[in-house]
């Protein structure tokens, strides 16, 4: 069995994303979402691991707020992407923080994780 490697809470979240690669930019689904990365369902594509990729995540229905978040391809099973964080603006962290935190019911929780996260970046 393969060993579990996640230190941060994942949150099954169902919401329409984008990912944009290179340039182009093509509809997702998110599946779940952590401060460390995301799962996605995305069309079938040439992907390699590693690839940088920007995860832009809509909130709400009128999608007045957008989480962007810069990723890289860390893994690839069929159609679902695992994405890998490497760097998010402090706007898109205030708003993933607040969701993470809704979701999860734990300001605490969400405090130590961030900070675990700042110190290891």
């Amino acid at each position: 069995m393969a060993e579990e490697r996640r230190h941060n809470r994942r949150l099954t979240f169902a919401a329409s994303c984008s990912l944009t690669t290179a340039g182009n930019r093509c509809p997702a689904q998110l599946i779940d979402l952590s401060l460390n990365g995301a799962l996605v369902q995305s069309e079938p594509a040439d992907v390699k691991l590693g690839t940088s990729t920007t995860l832009h995540v809509q909130l709400g229905e009128a999608a007045t707020v957008t989480i962007a978040i810069e990723m890289e391809i860390a893994s690839v099973h069929g159609d679902k992407l695992g994405l890998r964080r490497k760097s998010i603006d402090l706007e898109s962290l205030t708003h993933l923080r607040r969701v993470l935190e809704l979701n999860l019911g734990s300001a605490e929780l969400m405090d130590r994780e961030i900070s675990e996260m700042v110190g290891t970046k």
